[in-house]
């Protein structure tokens, strides 16, 4: 029983032994500048939108019992990414013309509705009344987005809006 013991365990020691790299064969960092590596590296703006519309499509229903506050939610993602997006008018079209085809494209029409929903939203939460806006957000469970947005971020989610056909 002890030599069963032993070539098992002899056996499993061996397997997790197998994945490592000895010191001496592992590469080594690059000296300079080069050998400090990003943190991560950010999807492009333009992807990043790309997601987020296809979030919007998943997540924002019409009529329903809690839409509102799946397109406050929206919205605020929407101008937090507006805060640090640079794109120009041809990039975020770009990004939003896959969900404005055709019905027959595989995208059912209500996308303009979800998107005008949170558009609506969006126009409340940048608007006069920052107690209203406050409610919306904490009802939507915000409070940690990046209220009150800059004018760059407003601006930039009105371009959008403006491309989709909404302004």
């Amino acid at each position: 029983m002890k030599k069963l013991f032993l070539l098992l365990l002899t056996g499993m020691l061996l397997l997790c032994a197998c994945g490592q790299v000895p010191e001496a064969e592992a590469p080594e960092a690059p000296e300079g500048p080069a050998a400090v590596e990003p943190e991560a590296t950010p999807a492009p703006a333009g992807e990043e939108l790309y997601a987020l519309l296809g979030e919007l499509r998943e997540t924002v229903s019409i009529g329903t019992a809690g839409s509102s506050l799946r397109a406050v939610s929206m919205a605020a993602k929407l101008l937090d990414w507006a805060e640090e997006a640079e794109l120009t008018d041809e990039e975020l079209l770009s990004a939003l013309s896959p969900w404005l085809g055709e019905p027959e494209d595989g995208i059912p029409a209500d996308f303009l509705e979800q998107l005008a929903a949170v558009d609506g939203m969006v126009q409340l939460l940048t608007g006069e009344d920052a107690a209203q806006a406050m409610g919306l957000l904490s009802d939507a469970g915000c409070e940690d987005c990046g209220y009150p947005w800059s004018e760059k971020a407003v601006s930039t989610v009105e371009r959008l809006m403006t491309l989709a056909g909404l302004r």
